[in-house]
């Protein structure tokens, strides 16, 4: 049960992660658009007779330069910012997994298994148990969402 609840609240992060990627190549595609949007326009209003041609491509290609920072911001921003929510993700991992592991350690040093024959005699210890267990749950979800 614990495992299953630290798995669904990481779905999030994973999403995120995934959201990331999905915008940056976004940006890129869109930024590719506009560049070749960019180039179609260059040569469809350059007129090669035109004794300013250099001057006339040097200002047509701002529209296509435009586009392709536009792909390249998007794709770096899109992964640098995945990656870091990636390892974030990695880093919550290793806490889920270290909080999992000294949760199994102390459940391990604090049960004991009784030598009786009567639920009557075993049913006490159960509850008071159950009850050790939903505080200690309760206690690191509380210190979980303080920090």
């Amino acid at each position: 049960m614990v495992a299953e609840r630290f798995n669904s609240a990481r779905e999030s992060i994973r999403f995120i992660t995934s959201t990331l990627i999905f915008l940056g190549l976004f940006g890129t595609f869109w930024g590719l658009i506009t560049t070749l949007g960019g180039f179609g326009d260059l040569i469809t209003n350059l007129n090669p007779e035109d004794a300013n041609v250099m001057a006339a491509i040097q200002n047509g290609l701002s529209a296509p330069l435009s586009g392709m920072a536009t792909a390249f911001t998007s794709s770096l921003l899109g992964l640098g910012a995945s990656l870091i929510v990636g390892l974030l993700d990695h880093f919550v991992g290793i806490a889920h997994s270290t909080i999992y592991t000294e949760l199994g350690n102390y459940m391990a040093a604090h049960t004991h298994t009784v030598d009786t024959d009567s639920p009557a005699q075993v049913l006490p210890n159960i509850d008071l148990n159950t009850q050790k267990i939903t505080a200690m749950v309760a206690n690191i979800e509380r210190n979980s969402m303080d920090s």
